[in-house]
């Protein structure tokens, strides 16, 4: 039963090597990034509800949670490309960074690998979730816009909580 909520993760981890090999805004494509989607909440909630934390299971829940994100960026990244405004591809850029440095200092200080599980992180990951479903529509830029202050703002937080200048919320 204390393995469940990793099979879980392994289940996502699974779906996303699958989407290396299915074209995306597919039936398919779609399928398994929601199914990708839904055992990311699951496992998280099913370790909580009873009571099933890892820290080895908080790791690898992170490391699936970059993995899926590389490869659906990889998958959408030319619809991406030719959708959004460069202005967009700027603030992504500094995120992007900021994330390095604080997955840099949380390896190199602390020895850990991943990033607090904060409400803002959380948003940040249904936003960047919904890019994918939302990219070919009439909404996709503003909903991206939102969704990359949202990563800042998070990122910047997590930078505040890591360094200690204000205490985590």
């Amino acid at each position: 039963m204390k393995k469940v909520p990793n099979i879980i993760t392994a289940v996502r981890i699974l779906g996303t090597v699958a989407m290396i090999f299915i074209a995306p805004f597919t039936v398919p494509f779609y399928a398994v990034y929601c199914m990708c989607g839904f055992t990311d909440v699951l496992d998280g909630f099913v370790a909580r509800h009873w009571n099933l934390t890892s820290e080895f299971g908080a790791k690898l829940d992170s490391v699936a949670d970059l993995f899926f994100y590389f490869i659906t960026l990889v998958k959408i990244w030319p619809k991406l490309w030719i959708t959004l405004p460069k202005n967009i591809w700027i603030i992504f850029g500094i995120v992007l960074l900021l994330r390095l440095v604080l997955y840099l200092k949380y390896a190199l200080k602390d020895h850990e690998f991943g990033s607090e599980h904060t409400y803002l992180n959380k948003l940040t990951g249904l936003m960047v979730f919904g890019i994918a479903l939302i990219i070919n529509t009439a909404a996709a830029v503003p909903y991206c816009y939102t969704a990359v202050w949202i990563a800042f703002v998070a990122v910047v937080y997590e930078l505040f909580i890591r360094t200690r200048i204000i205490d985590r919320v």
